[in-house]
C-alpha cells in the first residue's frame, strides 16, 4: 500500500515537473518577445538622442540610463563604466555581460546588437543612425516572426510538457 502510494506521488511528481517545463518554456518565448521589444525602444531613444540632441554617443547613453529599468539600461551602464578600450571593446564586453546569461534572448538576437557595436561610434552621425535603423528593423523581423508563431508555440511546449509528464508517469506505474 505504501508502495503504490510512493508511485503515485512520483508520478504526480513527473507529471507537474514535465508540465512546469513546458509553460516554463512558454514563458521564456514570451519574454523572449518583451526583452526584444524593450531592446527595439532604447534604440529608437539612442537614435533620437543621437539625431535631435547631437549629443556623442556616449552622452545619448547617459541619457538614456535613467529613462526605464530594462535590460538595455544596463547594457547602456555597463559601456559607459567600462570605457576602459574603445567603445567597441566595452559593448562586446558588456553584451557578454548583459544578454548573453541574463537574457531570454537567441544568440541571432544578440548578434544583431553586436553587429550594431561594430559600427556604432565610429562613424558621422548618419551613418551611426542608418546603422540603428537598421539594427531595429532587424529586431522588428524577428518580433513578427515570433509573435506570427506565439500561440502556437506556447500551446506546443504546454501540450508536450503535459503529454510527456503523462507518458512519463503512466510509464513508472
Amino acid at each position: 500500500r505504501v508502495h503504490m502510494l510512493l508511485k503515485i506521488f512520483g508520478c504526480l511528481l513527473i507529471f507537474s515537473g514535465c508540465g512546469g517545463i513546458g509553460f516554463g518554456m512558454g514563458r521564456d518565448y514570451n519574454a523572449r518577445i518583451s526583452q526584444l521589444e524593450q531592446v527595439k525602444k532604447m534604440l529608437f531613444l539612442l537614435e533620437g538622442e543621437i539625431k535631435y540632441n547631437n549629443g556623442g554617443i556616449y552622452e545619448s547613453m547617459k541619457k538614456l540610463t535613467g529613462i526605464s529599468d530594462n535590460i538595455m539600461t544596463g547594457f547602456f551602464e555597463g559601456v559607459i563604466k567600462d570605457n576602459v578600450g574603445t567603445l567597441k571593446e566595452a559593448w562586446q564586453f558588456n553584451i557578454e555581460k548583459s544578454f548573453v546569461a541574463d537574457s531570454k534572448l537567441s544568440k541571432e538576437d544578440i548578434a544583431i546588437i553586436e553587429d550594431l557595436g561594430n559600427t556604432i561610434g565610429m562613424t558621422d552621425k548618419e551613418t551611426q543612425i542608418k546603422n540603428i535603423d537598421h539594427a531595429m528593423e532587424c529586431i522588428d523581423d524577428n518580433i513578427g516572426e515570433l509573435k506570427k508563431g506565439k500561440t502556437e508555440k506556447c500551446r506546443l511546449y504546454r501540450t508536450t510538457g503535459i503529454a510527456a509528464g503523462a507518458f512519463l508517469a503512466i510509464l513508472f506505474l
